[in-house]
């Protein structure tokens, strides 16, 4: 008989079992039908393998791999660590996938129990396959320095408590991987997945989660990528989409040569407080940094991701420390080109903190709105800024390259200067801002060189704190390797619903400064009217629009006060009847004019459509100028007016002064 059918491995192992039996079956490991039944042969010991009662050795004789035939219970709720790490080093061994097919606990103790995937590993989550993290200060899987790990489809659980300080079996484990003190952050260890020095890995679909959405239990870290103990730089590949919900970090990346991932999406974050809480740093959903190791500080490095997306719901027994500034996404510190799809971000705290690189984007969003109901803005912003593209480690312009950036702020933030750029060159913004409140005066300010700034500013209220200075072009704050010293040869245009809109300004600093010297120049338009203002070293000049609506009031004629500015050159007038004028009083006509000349401006009649224009200008010359602002009259004809009817008034005039918006 070849064969030998047993319904547990603990029945078998208890069998003397005949010389001629080549293989035995089971039905279960320790239960018929619990998912550990296998096919054994005789061999030599290895994991997984029992010894039946005539002493023969009986080893796993399949390719299909998982801990439940290794004695995992796989019912979430027992302890499966030892039989996962069994399970693991057979499927290595064989060169064959582990299976994840149900939902296991993991619970560590010791700096020795974190699962070490060597080169060659690959681990395939299915179904319900899930690992629950349940110990708070050591990784899930970690990797130094190997090659080729594949995990597919990965769903962590985490489960477990934060404690102010970090468990004495954390430096332990830091200590035996010889991480010396320059090595990372300290708090790399605690990722759910540390892989350092490890090339050529891919992750894919991978879905972490924490068990408790609250302040002190959430995901310490989800990934981190570092150099190795030998300072070899790891090489990632996430595919599909990662999702991440309740963690303080979702990914810390720091001296790879090469990161690329599909889409990111993150949704309940916290943040401890970092007095409190000792390994505390502020947390983002990304954070690539540099290396401590001054031998990897200037090495190129490429990164490339699909759309980031945080959806930035804070933890609601207690609302995330606010002294850190974390937010979504911060790149910083060394020589980087960042290429991302679309980035979406309404986490109070801020979309993105970076340096150090040049970023190709597709639009980017936030909508600081979401949760200004129970969150201040002004206390939340990391660096008191929506975005901020600093220096970094690079002394070279940075070129910044998006599609439309559009940014919905809360009506409560009082704070000046929300998108700051440094050493930013040759490059394109084109910015979109919501803000109904009356406090901020300044939104974009920064280094600019031949630059395109376009800023749609929807800001209906009249900003209560002084007059507004929407864009500011700076100085750059280190001499780039170019050799400019001035925001140069930049040009803004800036579109406006503002009240504010004719003393709106742009701003160049220091004050020594103007737009002539460094070749800048800028538009304000009213969206409403069509009026503007262009900006330059030799003054304020521009087209400037007014439009009225009069229903005349009874009497022989209506002034519209100043609707001609000081200093206006007119351009041309125009009136239409909208609703025909009540003749009840004997009105006939109307007249358009000043005091004095009150029909220089043309006449029309009484009736719906009649109108006036610069053709039927009474006088052609001499009117054309004013040094005061000047008001229009509309004047009875054949009569007075009898107060019903509508007339639609606009004049068309030029502009100009010796105002630099230079401050």
């Amino acid at each position: 008989m070849d064969w030998e059918i047993f319904d547990t491995q603990a029945l078998a192992a208890t069998a003397t079992i005949s010389s001629s039996v080549i293989r035995v079956r089971t039905s279960g490991y320790s239960a018929i039908g619990d998912l550990g039944g296998a096919i054994y042969r005789r061999g030599t010991a290895e994991p997984g393998s029992f010894t039946s009662a005539d002493g023969a050795i009986w080893v796993i004789d399949q390719e299909d791999l998982s801990p439940q035939i290794f004695g995992a219970a796989g019912n979430g709720m027992t302890n499966d660590l030892a039989a996962i790490k069994n399970a693991l080093s057979l499927a290595v061994t064989r060169n064959v996938p582990l299976l994840i097919v149900r939902p296991h606990r993991v619970c560590m103790s010791s700096a020795t129990d974190p699962i070490q995937l060597s080169s060659n590993t690959t681990i395939i989550f299915q179904g319900a396959g899930s690992i629950t993290q349940c110990t708070f200060g050591l990784p899930l899987f970690y990797a130094l320095e190997e090659t080729n790990i594949t995990i597919l489809n990965p769903c962590i659980i985490y489960d477990a408590v934060a404690t102010t300080t970090l468990p004495t079996v954390t430096t332990t484990f830091n200590n035996n991987q010889g991480f010396g003190p320059n090595q990372g952050p300290d708090r790399d260890v605690i990722a759910l997945f540390l892989f350092r020095g490890t090339r050529g890995v891919r992750l894919v679909e991978p879905r972490l989660t924490a068990k408790t959405i609250a302040y002190a239990s959430l995901i310490p870290l989800g990934f981190c990528f570092g150099p190795g103990p030998n300072s070899i730089r790891p090489v990632i590949d996430i595919e599909g989409t990662t999702f991440i919900d309740g963690a303080y970090f979702g990914f810390l990346v720091f001296g790879a040569e090469h990161w690329g991932a599909g889409d990111i999406v993150s949704d309940t974050w916290s943040q401890l407080d970092t007095s409190v809480y000792t390994w505390e740093a502020p947390g983002h959903v990304i954070y690539y940094a540099l290396p401590n190791n001054s031998a990897l500080t200037k090495d190129y490095s490429f990164v490339k991701l699909g759309n980031l997306i945080d959806k930035g719901t804070p933890t609601t027994d207690t609302l995330p420390y606010s002294g850190a500034g974390s937010t979504s996404f911060k790149f910083t510190g060394s020589p980087t080109d960042i290429t991302v799809g679309n980035i979406w971000s309404a986490r109070i705290a801020g979309l993105m903190d970076a340096g150090g690189f040049n970023l190709l984007a597709g639009d980017i969003y936030w909508d600081g709105t979401c949760w200004a109901g129970t969150m201040d803005a002004n206390a939340y912003l990391g660096a008191n800024k929506v975005i901020r593209w600093n220096v970094g480690d690079l002394s070279v312009g940075q070129r910044i390259n998006v599609g439309r950036i559009k940014l919905r702020m809360p009506d409560s933030l009082t704070i000046n200067g929300l998108i700051v750029v440094a050493l930013v060159t040759e490059s394109t913004l084109d910015v979109e801002i919501t803000y109904d409140g009356t406090s901020v005066l300044q939104w974009i300010e920064g280094s600019f060189w031949r630059c395109y700034i376009r800023l749609h500013l929807l800001q209906p209220n009249v900003i209560t704190t002084g007059t507004p200075l929407a864009v500011t072009l700076q100085a750059p704050s280190i001499t780039p390797d170019d050799g400019w010293t001035s925001s140069a040869d930049n040009r803004v245009e800036i579109f406006t619903d503002s009240p504010q809109f004719s003393i709106m300004r742009v701003g160049e600093a220091p004050a020594s400064g103007n737009l002539t010297s460094n070749n800048n120049s800028a538009r304000i338009t009213d969206i409403a009217t069509g009026s503007y203002r262009e900006l330059s070293g030799h003054g304020d000049g521009g087209i400037g629009y007014q439009t009225v609506y009069v229903t005349p009031p009874a009497g022989p004629l209506v002034t519209i006060s100043n609707i001609i500015p000081k200093g206006a050159v007119l351009l041309g007038v125009a009136s239409v009847v909208i609703t025909s004028l009540g003749t009840s009083s004997g009105l006939t006509e109307y007249s358009v004019g000043v005091s004095g000349d009150t029909a220089c401006f043309g006449t029309a009649g009484a009736a719906a459509t009649y109108s006036t224009d610069n053709s039927k200008w009474a006088n052609s010359s001499g009117f054309a100028f004013y040094t005061a602002a000047t008001s229009l009259q509309l004047t009875g004809i054949g009569g007075n007016f009898d107060g019903t009817g509508l007339i639609c008034v606009r004049i068309a005039y030029f502009h100009f002064s010796a105002q630099y918006d230079v401050h």
